[in-house]
Parts: structure tokens; sequence; C-alpha cells
């Protein structure tokens, strides 16, 4: 038998060469065989635990360097988790801080409008309560100016009547017209004496109760003229006087209505106020009517 020392290999007698690795056959007893195969067993053996051994320690230190990559990542992992928290709970606490900051802030400002607005309201309460007071003082002055004023214009009707008084008692002592010339005059000075006292600074009120005051005079003495006139006068020609009278007193009426149209002014107090100067007008012209 002969036997490649190199891979183990056996063969007949007749081969010199191993057909697995070329190497030269040597002839072996089966004692020696045995030896060779037992030691070949053995070195194989141990052939194979030192490679297991030494498998076991790269399996063994691959795992070890794994577990010290997996533990790295680990940390890693961790560690940036809990640096995202940390940077989370800055940013809330930050977040939370500019909130409070803001509520703040915003609370200050609605206190600051509260105070600002009741300072108005306050403000504009006395203002209110000042020209209350104002215009109950001007209430007063006016009444105070109105009522002087009637004390007035009452002097005036009483010096008016006084002397129409004493004129009807000096009729007999001067003639009718002299009495009339006399009664026109008379009352031509009560109504400047009145208009006298009339003044753009005036309120409306005064003003238009002078200007009814005037009305009162003149419309006085047209009755007058009027009873007159119905006593002397024939009838024909009273009749037509009464015709024009009529019309004449549509006109003055129409004058006023209109007058008053075009006004917000409360006239309930001197409804006729803007009539004597046409009142007047009217009283000369009765007076020429009479026949004296």
């Amino acid at each position: 038998m002969k036997k490649c020392q190199k891979c183990g290999a056996e063969y007949e007698e007749d081969k010199k060469f191993c057909k697995r690795c070329g190497s030269p056959l040597l002839e072996v007893d089966k004692n020696s065989e045995q030896n060779d195969q037992d030691g070949f067993q053995d070195w194989e053996e141990d052939n194979e635990e030192a490679g297991d051994e030494q498998q076991s320690g790269k399996k063994k230190k691959k795992n070890l360097w794994m577990g010290i990559l997996i533990g790295l990542v680990l940390v890693m992992f961790c560690g940036g988790i809990f640096a995202v928290y940390v940077i989370q709970e800055k940013r809330l606490e930050a977040v939370q801080e500019e909130h409070e900051k803001r509520e703040k802030e915003i609370e200050e400002e609605r206190k600051a409008e509260e105070q600002a607005r009741e300072k108005e309201e306050q403000k504009e309460e006395e203002k209110k309560k000042k020209e209350a007071e104002e215009q109950e003082q001007k209430e007063k002055e006016l009444k105070e100016q109105l009522q002087q004023k009637e004390e007035e214009l009452k002097k005036v009707q009483e010096q008016a009547e006084s002397e129409s008084n004493l004129s009807s008692n000096s009729s007999s002592q001067m003639s009718a017209q002299e009495w009339w010339d006399s009664r026109l005059a008379s009352t031509e000075a009560a109504d400047k004496q009145l208009a006298a006292e009339a003044s753009a600074g005036d309120s409306v009120e005064r003003q238009m109760s002078i200007a009814q005051g005037r009305y009162e005079l003149w419309d006085n003495l047209l009755n007058e003229l009027w009873a007159e006139l119905e006593a002397v006068l024939p009838g024909a020609e009273l009749g037509n006087l009464t015709d024009e009278q009529v019309s004449w007193i549509q006109q003055k009426e129409a004058m006023i209505a209109n007058y008053w149209q075009g006004t917000t002014i409360d006239h309930s107090s001197f409804p006729n106020g803007p009539a004597a100067d046409m009142t007047k007008e009217r009283v000369y012209y009765l007076r020429g009517k009479l026949p004296y």
C-alpha cells in the first residue's frame, strides 16, 4: 500500500503520485499506517479543537465588540432622546414664560385701559354735571330776565293805559283828532322803548318776548280804532272796510304761520311775535279812515 502523506489518500502499489494533490506516494505498513492514521486523527482533532477555540475566541471578541457598539448606540440614542427632551423642556419653559409674560402685559394693558376709561367716564360725568349746572344757571338767569321783562312790559302797558285814561278824561278838553294823535304818539313811544331794549346778544326767548309786547301794544290800539270806526262810519263804507279787515287778518295769520313753519323755536308763549310791524302799519291805515 502507498499513501499520500500530504492528504492521506491511499493507492495501490503501482501508483507513484497522488491524484488529488500530486504529491509522491510512500509505502507504509499496516502498523505504521495505523499509527499514522491515529496520529493524523489526533493532529486533525487537535487542529479542530484549536480551530474551535480560535473560532470561539473570534466569536466572543466579535460579540464583545458588537455589544460595545450596541451599548454605544444605545447610549447615544438615549443621550439624543434625553437631549431632545431637555431641549423640548427648555422650549416649553421658554414658551410658558413668554405666554405668562404676554398675559401679564395684557392684564396690565387691560387695567390701564380700564383706569383710562374710568377717568374718561368720570371726566365726562363732571363735564355733564358742569354743563347741567351751567344750563340750570342760564335758565335761572333767563327766567329772571323774562320776569323782569314782564314787569317792565306790564309797567309800559300800565303807563299806556294810564295815558289812555288820562286822554279819555281830558277828551272833553281836546278834539277827537288831537286825542287819536296823542294816543298814536304814546303807543309809538312805548314801542320804541321796548325795541331799544332788544339787542343781538339777547336770547331768542327774550327777543320774541319783546316782539310779543310790541305786537300787543299795536293790537290793542287797532281794536280801539276799529271800535271807533264802527261807531262813526256809515254802513256801506264800514261794510267795505270790514271785508278789507277780514282779508288783512287772514294775510296776517298766514304770514305768522309761514314764519313759524321754518323755525324750530317753541313759540307757544308768543305766537304773534313777528306781527308787530304789520299790525302797526294797519293801525296807521285805519287811523286814516277816521273822518277826523
